[in-house]
C-alpha cells in the first residue's frame, strides 16, 4: 500500500516520539511527511531533522 502511495505521511503525537523503541513501524524506503505535535525545537524531533528523505511538520498543540 504504500508504495502504490502519492505521499507518505506519519502522524505521532509527541509522547510517542520520546520512547526508545516502537512495537509497530515498517521501513519507509521513500521520502515520507512526519506530523506531529511535538513542538518545533523539541529535542526528540532533532533526529528526524537531520533526514534528507523526512520532511518534518510540527503542528504544536494549543496553537
Amino acid at each position: 500500500m504504500i508504495r502504490q502511495a502519492a505521499s507518505v505521511f506519519v502522524l505521532v503525537t509527541s509522547n510517542k516520539l520520546e520512547r526508545a523503541n516502537q512495537q509497530h513501524w515498517t521501513p519507509l524506503e521513500r521520502g515520507w511527511t512526519l506530523i506531529t505535535d511535538a513542538a518545533s525545537d523539541a529535542p526528540a524531533l532533532e533526529r528526524f531533522a537531520l533526514l534528507d528523505e523526512v520532511a518534518v511538520v510540527s503542528a504544536e498543540a494549543g496553537k
